[in-house]
């Protein structure tokens, strides 16, 4: 009997502060599409994610708290990511 396969990893996410608030770019590291939901600090937003694919998730208008936000994202895949950015 094979083993059975690794766990999916839950979507990568990386930030660009713009004019009014941010930018997630959130990347799919599973190989398998998905709907996804981000969860911060009352923002809470669905989005599909492709397979192997970035989504920009526009978060404007926000106000810089200059504190961490707490970010969780998660997908129908099995996937999740929590993780926080300075803004």
């Amino acid at each position: 009997m094979p083993p059975p396969p690794p766990p999916k990893q839950g979507p990568a996410v990386s930030w660009d502060p713009r004019i009014g608030g941010l930018t997630a770019h959130i990347t799919d590291r599973s190989g398998v599409a998905s709907q996804c939901v981000y969860d911060s600090d009352g923002y809470h937003r669905s989005f599909f994610l492709a397979a192997k694919a970035t989504y920009d998730l526009v978060i404007v208008p926000a106000i810089p708290k200059f504190s961490n936000w707490n970010v969780s994202i998660t997908c129908d895949n099995g996937t999740s990511t929590n993780t926080s950015t300075f803004f």
